[in-house]
């Protein structure tokens, strides 16, 4: 998943932070995506953010993913025209 933030800075500039959150999939939904999703599609989820910790040496890092309940294809497949 592609999660792209805008802010302002110190500067008052607007700024882009662009940041990938793994989504979790399992059951039918795993075939589902497996069959029908392709790179570019727009797809709608419904689940949980779910925040992980651990520890690196002096620090504790966080890991964020999606748990996936329901994913909803928003668009409808491109078909390959070229010849």
């Amino acid at each position: 998943m592609l999660l792209v933030l805008y802010f302002r800075s110190d500067l008052h500039l607007w700024e882009k932070e662009t940041d990938f959150i793994p989504i979790v999939l399992f059951g039918k939904i795993t075939e589902s995506v497996y069959d029908y999703l392709d790179i570019g599609r727009l797809i709608g989820i419904t689940g949980k953010l779910q925040v992980q910790n651990y520890p690196d040496g002096d620090n504790i890092k966080f890991f964020t993913e999606v748990i996936a309940n329901e994913i909803k294809f928003l668009d409808s497949r491109k078909v390959n025209t070229a010849i």
